[in-house]
């Protein structure tokens, strides 16, 4: 865990009480300074009281008044204060002017490759290993702002996996969603310290959404998300992003929405090519053409999202829509180095997931899903483990698991070995489209584990 660079006596009691919780890593380095101009009243006395007390209650995400309640409510993304001379690289003062549109794009570093937000998909370790591999941004998983803000009701069970970072996790947006913008902005307020921006989810099409009146069921009610986005504008000190789908087949539906959302404060918007009813088996080819009619009308930075398979998609969209960045979500939980444009094997990177999960503590929940998902088509094949990982509760069992099938897939490869050796290695994004029919393949004894250097070779 990295230390303080210097110390003053205020920092240095803080680090003597952190240290005394033996608070774990991650840690979120965020500078005192800009944190008191953001969260206390003009002329608050520079008291330990008062930043134990509102520091856990903005970046501990739980509103804590004692010490004893940080040891209760220890979350991952524990954070330790700088000394206002000891600025990280672009933790400029947020409280003294918020970039927006293009100049708050710069600032991040203009990405180009997007990881979406996706519930129990697009956690700390998925990030973090999607980064390694061409990810340039990334969003966190939705969060609901009552569940998240609601300590009684939810607490740390829910918003431990919605929100965890280290300072390696930037730029990062966080998306919430809603109606009601008080609720988005309190919950955003305890977020804003750690992240770069906060998304309004205006583009999830699930039956939870309808339900819940959010996501893509607030597209035809203009003036209520506008009117959100101008209040988060306004209350908030990082820029507030969008994500929405195509209101309707009409391009210049979604045009008008578009424009008054920059209009309201939205300082990128991130656009899906298909409208929520085009979802699950009604997903059709994804409407880049209405993406580029879009873009072209505004003026600020659009992310393209739809229809990214693979690395080649991703170029293409790039040409077609003219777009500042393209993301990607099914497509990305499959394969993890989507933005490499290089062929890993599936197994290789199950693997190295489960490397990341171990290091940022994933819980069982993402690392079943994932597991599922990046190693979809060897499951179908390898039906018994497929069926035992769908029992499995811990992640020492679906480690062993995947353990087992990469090695009955090495066995296969190496040995040419059917149907197993000409078995696909992707399947999972295309299972709606093109899904894998054969009978399942069981052998009748497990495989030796083989090195691998020579299959290396050929990806």
């Amino acid at each position: 865990m990295a230390l303080l660079s210097s110390s003053v006596p205020v920092v240095s009691t803080l680090v003597n009480a952190r240290d005394s919780l033996k608070v774990r890593e991650p840690v979120c380095t965020v500078n005192l300074e800009v944190w008191r101009n953001a969260y206390l009243p003009r002329g608050s006395p520079n008291a330990i009281t008062d930043v134990l007390g509102s520091f856990a209650a903005a970046l501990l995400l739980q509103p804590c008044a004692r010490l004893g309640r940080i040891r209760r409510r220890r979350l991952t993304a524990n954070c330790v204060l700088q000394r206002s001379t000891d600025f990280s690289p672009g933790m400029e003062s947020r409280a003294e002017a918020k970039l927006k549109g293009y100049a708050f794009w710069k600032s991040i570093g203009s990405p180009r490759f997007v990881c979406a937000p996706m519930i129990n998909g697009s956690e700390l370790a998925f990030r973090m290993m999607t980064r390694k591999y061409g990810v340039t941004l990334a969003y966190t998983p939705m969060i609901i702002p009552h569940s998240f803000m609601d300590e009684k009701r939810s607490g740390r069970k829910y918003q431990t996996p919605q929100f965890t970072t280290v300072p390696e996790d930037r730029p990062l947006i966080a998306q919430l969603c809603g109606d009601n913008a008080s609720t988005i902005i309190a919950a955003a307020k305890r977020l804003q310290p750690l992240v770069d921006a906060i998304d309004l989810n205006l583009g999830c099409p699930q039956a939870i959404a309808k339900q819940g009146h959010y996501g893509a069921f607030l597209l035809c009610e203009k003036e209520l998300v506008c009117d959100i986005v101008r209040q988060m504008d306004a209350e908030l000190q990082v820029p507030v992003t969008c994500k929405i789908r195509k209101v309707s087949d009409n391009w210049e539906d979604t045009l008008e929405l578009c424009l008054a959302l920059q209009t309201a404060g939205c300082s990128v918007l991130c656009i899906h090519g298909r409208t929520k009813e085009e979802n699950k088996q009604q997903a059709g080819a994804c409407d880049w053409d209405t993406i580029r009619k879009v873009k072209d009308h505004l003026a600020i930075p659009v992310i393209a999202n739809g229809g990214i398979g693979s690395f080649e998609d991703a170029l293409r969209c790039f040409e077609v829509t003219g777009c500042d960045a393209v993301m990607s979500s099914e497509a990305l939980l499959e394969c993890p180095s989507l933005f490499t444009g290089k062929h890993m094997f599936q197994d290789d990177l199950a693997e190295e997931y489960l490397n990341f999960a171990q290091k940022f503590h994933a819980g069982p929940n993402e690392v079943k899903g994932h597991l599922f998902k990046c190693l979809y088509a060897g499951l179908q094949l390898h039906t018994d483990i497929r069926d035992q990982l769908g029992e499995a509760r811990t992640v020492e069992e679906m480690t062993s698991l995947a353990q087992s099938l990469r090695a009955r897939r090495m066995h296969e490869r190496r040995n040419g070995i059917e149907p197993g050796a000409s078995w696909p290695d992707l399947g999972w994004y295309w299972r709606g489209r093109e899904p894998l029919n054969a009978k399942p393949f069981l052998p009748t004894a497990e495989p030796v584990q083989e090195t691998e250097d020579s299959l290396k070779q050929n990806s």
